[in-house]
């Protein structure tokens, strides 16, 4: 799926940008639409409300969703859902994304 093979470095930079781009009620659909396996997604209730024993927090959020990745996938098929997870956001946010954030 990917030609690019991610480092370490490169996968926990990926991590931030997409905690601090995407809203605790968007990453699900983020990460399915970058390609991140549906029936372990979509189980994950996410709720609002602080005090709602579904609430999850975003760190929470992105140990479910986003680190279980490589263990759904073959690594070349995680870096690229990984990839296509940037492209999302910066694809929705172009307009709104600090200058050089990207490059950074």
């Amino acid at each position: 799926m990917s030609n690019v093979t991610l480092k370490s470095q490169t996968i926990g930079e990926i991590r931030r940008f997409v905690s601090v781009s995407t809203s605790r009620d968007g990453l699900k659909e983020l990460l399915l639409e970058a390609g991140a396996d549906a029936d372990r997604i979509l189980p994950i209730q996410i709720s609002n409300k602080t005090n709602s024993k579904n609430y999850t927090s975003m760190s929470e959020l992105l140990n479910l969703c986003f680190d279980t990745i490589y263990q759904d996938f073959e690594k070349s098929d995680a870096d690229g859902i990984l990839l296509r997870s940037v492209g999302l956001v910066v694809n929705r946010r172009s307009n709104s994304l600090p200058e050089g954030s990207l490059q950074e």
